[in-house]
């Protein structure tokens, strides 16, 4: 298979807007978002959508993350080739995320795979460690083929294999956090 080289291009859009209003922008590489919370924070998925059509996707950025006021759990996902129906995504992703006690008996920072919508919180894979997600990290997201590959400071950290090997846009999604994603760049064929 060819090596990942072409920029895709285009422009970021928010998502999640029709089920709540919450700050989020849009500024060249950089994408900024703080996401609802409360009562229904995980109602619904909030966050980015790039509305190209690729197949191999390689999604490089830096992220600060960073809690929301009460809120225990949180993280980022990275859904490389997804959709955007009625204002959430569908497609497989890999989250990195900040597990507390209510979720791991070990609390801590993981990656694992998700299904979007309906299965980002359903846990079917055992989270793998992962560097603390609380420091500044650069993250880089691959899928290839059925391969979906998480690397995190340079170091793979996590590659899954997936049912199947689907083409389409790229979402950055965040929850139960203040996040901003700098040096954004999304490269496929």
């Amino acid at each position: 298979m060819p090596a990942l080289d072409r920029d895709v291009g285009g422009t970021f859009t928010v998502f999640g807007r029709r089920w709540a209003t919450f700050p989020a922008s849009v500024d060249d590489r950089t994408l900024t978002i703080t996401t609802p919370t409360g009562a229904n924070a995980f109602d619904h998925l909030w966050g980015f959508y790039l509305p190209v059509e690729v197949c191999s996707t390689t999604v490089e950025f830096d992220a600060q993350v960073q809690a929301a006021d009460g809120m225990g759990d949180y993280g980022i996902g990275i859904a490389p080739r997804s959709s955007l129906v009625g204002d959430q995504p569908t497609g497989y992703s890999v989250q990195y995320e900040w597990e507390g006690s209510d979720i791991n008996a070990d609390p801590g920072t993981y990656v694992r795979p998700s299904g979007l919508p309906a299965r980002a919180w359903a846990i079917e894979v055992d989270p793998a460690p992962a560097p603390d997600l609380r420091q500044r990290r650069h993250v880089k997201v691959s899928a290839l083929g059925t391969a979906l590959t998480i690397g995190i400071d340079g170091r793979d950290v996590a590659q899954y294999e997936l049912p199947q090997a689907d083409c389409g846009g790229v979402t950055i999604r965040s929850w139960g956090a203040r996040a901003s994603f700098s040096n954004v760049c999304v490269t496929g064929l």
